[in-house]
């Protein structure tokens, strides 16, 4: 039984008990339970008045899986007939740190739980940065790499990859995957010629089943690059296959093909002008902001951004990070072109909903920034 599981069942243990213990159950209650008969097999409590019982002992007395390190392990889930405060505080903690809104629902919550386990990663990448920066940096890159390139790998390949790392481990990266069961329809698909099997994007990863069809994790993106279906191929069943987890494709991996697609661009840039263009950095400062690029005469940020409505881009946006090596002279947020395309004046609402923003920061597409940085090099060329 995976880790996040947890979380959810002290969501749904709450809801249930302020509810009364009354009928229907809540769906993260519903949820959790599957997981946990499943991993409990001949112990899993034939009642709920059972599962009560059990849930006011010392949780690491019948738990049948790994328990979050900032939950006593001999503490109980339920006292006198409501949450116990050890349960409470755990809860509040969670909400705190995941901004999880009231009465969020079932999925929105498997994608915040999901982020968190890539959120706690980071947080210890950035603490490892403090005594061993080169290391930290370089990891991290290594970790954001391997989820935007890997939508489905292996035990073996985590244990390739990371095995040899001094500050993540194989399981850490491993946390962010789930196995890819045939038993799981939301992943598993027969199409009309009768091939089964696990369907994937060439261009935004796994593929999942929704009101029967196949369907991209984030249509609004797919949709503009993908030739259905003749950009869709099966990936065979295989008991070793693992597939990232909903949130951390949702999140970290979409986004991330973006980035590295710059990220080339950049690469491209310098190596055919070394000297006007002798460095580009990945999530510099382990991801205080996208790209830096290193002009011969000046620095610039990026950070990518992809909203679908531009009214929430420009909104969220605020000053980048610049202190220290990452102090920078221009700023940019760039999103995607495909974004003008479904909307003619994306740009134009995302700028003025963002007007607070200095004038060294800009917000403009790829496409756009690309003839921007065609334009320094052949500035620089000409020694302006």
């Amino acid at each position: 039984m995976q880790r996040d599981v947890f979380p959810i069942f002290v969501i749904g243990l709450a809801k249930f008990l302020d509810n009364g213990q009354t009928y229907p159950l809540p769906d993260e209650l519903s949820y959790s339970l599957n997981s946990l008969s499943g991993a409990m097999l001949s112990n899993y409590p034939r009642t709920l008045r059972g599962l009560l019982e059990l849930a006011s002992r010392p949780l690491q007395s019948w738990w049948p899986s790994e328990l979050p390190a900032d939950f006593d392990p001999e503490g109980e889930l339920v006292y006198d007939g409501d949450l116990a405060m050890g349960a409470q505080e755990y809860l509040d903690q969670f909400t705190s740190e995941t901004n999880l809104p009231r009465g969020a629902s079932l999925a929105t919550l498997a994608t915040t739980i999901d982020n968190r386990i890539f959120h706690m990663l980071l947080e210890r990448l950035q603490q490892a940065a403090l005594v061993d920066p080169v290391n930290a940096q370089s990891e991290y890159v290594m970790l954001r790499r391997f989820i935007i390139e890997y939508p489905w790998t292996t035990t073996l390949n985590l244990l390739d990859t990371f095995g040899s790392m001094r500050i993540i481990r194989p399981e850490d990266v491993g946390a962010l995957y789930e196995e890819a069961n045939p038993n799981n329809t939301m992943l598993f698909f027969t199409d009309d010629q009768g091939k089964s099997g696990y369907w994937s994007c060439d261009h935004c990863g796994p593929l999942r089943v929704r009101f029967g069809k196949l369907q991209s994790i984030k249509p609004s993106v797919c949709g503009v690059h993908c030739p259905r279906p003749q950009g869709w191929h099966v990936i065979e069943p295989n008991r070793r296959t693992r597939v990232l987890k909903k949130g951390i494709h949702l999140r970290t991996h979409i986004p991330g093909i973006h980035e590295l697609a710059l990220y080339r661009f950049l690469l491209s840039i310098r190596e055919a002008h070394p000297k006007l263009l002798p460095e580009v950095q990945l999530w510099p400062g382990i991801d205080r902001y996208d790209l830096q690029i290193c002009f011969c005469d000046s620095v610039w940020a990026i950070d990518v951004k992809d909203y679908k409505d531009p009214y929430q881009l420009g909104r969220n946006l605020s000053r980048p990070y610049g202190e220290g090596n990452l102090i920078w002279d221009k700023g940019f947020y760039v999103y995607p072109s495909y974004r003008e395309k479904q909307r003619h004046n994306y740009g134009q609402i995302a700028r003025r909903e963002a007007r607070a923003l200095s004038e060294n920061i800009q917000i403009i597409s790829d496409e756009q920034f690309k003839a921007r940085v065609a334009q320094k090099i052949e500035a620089l060329a000409r020694g302006e």
